[in-house]
């Protein structure tokens, strides 16, 4: 299960049966007529919905997802930029990312830390400005 910044819960089905719901990767496509629900990354186990498939479940291996409308789940993610610029930063009408304060690299995915020393100079400020 995911819990990152492409995770979402959705509703899917254990191998005992149980309906429950967990967070997973979803991808969604530009055009946000689909998604997909990757479960295992590394054994490459997904399932691609679209919005004829809603209502519908699709089992991939032991997992049984049920899809949702595509426009539900992609509503507020930004498609055009990669992992959506990780909701570190705003996406460019180029499609590239730029960065919040605190963050860096071509998805925003790098969060830069302060200097230790730099820490202590902006507490020292603080508690003197008051």
């Amino acid at each position: 299960m995911g819990t990152g910044k492409n995770s979402q819960c959705v509703e899917f089905e254990t191998p005992s049966g149980q309906t429950t719901a967990g967070c997973f990767e979803i991808q969604c496509a530009p055009s946000r007529e689909k998604y997909t629900v990757i479960f295992q990354r590394e054994d490459e186990i997904s399932v691609e919905c679209t919005e004829e498939l809603a209502g519908t479940k699709i089992q991939r291996g032991l997992y049984s997802v049920k899809c949702v409308n595509p426009n539900l789940i992609c509503r507020n993610r930004n498609t055009k930029c990669p992992f959506d610029c990780f909701f570190r930063g705003k996406c460019r009408e180029s499609g590239i990312c730029s960065c919040n304060f605190f963050y860096d690299g071509d998805y925003c995915e790098k969060e830069i830390r302060f200097p230790k020393q730099l820490n202590r100079m902006l507490k020292k400020i603080k508690e003197t400005s008051y």
